[in-house]
């Protein structure tokens, strides 16, 4: 693999072991199925045709799905990361700001009361994984009803993607999830964040 590929497949893997996943055997090799909503579908399109992934990577329209196909990453974080198949540590090394943008942008979905994102992790785990997130995004918290994480406030995952110059299908995915009132302010707050030359490269 590519360097752009190991970055784009270590941030993918991840992500998924964030929110839930299936184990299937292909040629007697472990591969990971995950489930994906239909309006984030054409974000993983784009994803997977940035970090040359397409081959590796199986997009499933009809059951709303993607297939990681085995690989010696995906096989290596297996064992980093699960047991019989289920998360049961977290590795702080694998958490970085890219794979919680990854994994915000993946499968978070904005509801009524706010954006949040899906989990399969214990409890325990949960806890650790609010601590790791804090630790990158410090403006914005996770907050767990144990099936799934709230992120507040949303508006700084955004802020922060634009400031590190993040990819435009990530930025824009993010977009998509703010509340109307967070609209409002993103103008004002762009032009205050260009005049201070707070806007870099990640």
């Amino acid at each position: 693999m590519s360097t752009l590929q190991i970055k784009g497949m270590d941030d993918l893997i991840v992500a998924s072991f964030l929110n839930s996943y299936e184990l299937t055997k292909l040629n007697n090799q472990w591969g990971m199925r995950v489930p994906i909503v239909e309006d984030k579908m054409q974000y993983l399109t784009d994803y997977l045709e940035h970090h040359a992934l397409t081959g590796l990577v199986e997009l499933n329209a009809e059951d709303k799905t993607f297939l990681i196909r085995p690989n010696l990453m995906l096989e290596q974080k297996l064992r980093e990361w699960t047991v019989n198949g289920n998360v049961n540590a977290l590795n702080p090394a694998d958490i970085r700001m890219s794979t919680l943008f990854v994994w915000t942008a993946l499968f978070a979905q904005r509801r009524e009361f706010g954006v949040v994102v899906p989990t399969g992790l214990s409890p325990k785990l949960q806890i650790t994984f609010e601590v790791l997130f804090s630790k990158y995004i410090e403006s914005a918290k996770l907050v767990s009803n144990g099936k799934a994480f709230q992120i507040q406030p949303f508006l700084e995952v955004f802020l922060l993607s634009i400031i590190h110059k993040r990819p435009v299908m990530e930025t824009g995915e993010f977009s998509y999830m703010l509340s109307d009132s967070d609209k409002r302010r993103v103008r004002k707050i762009m032009l205050k964040l260009e005049e201070e030359g707070e806007i870099r490269n990640a």
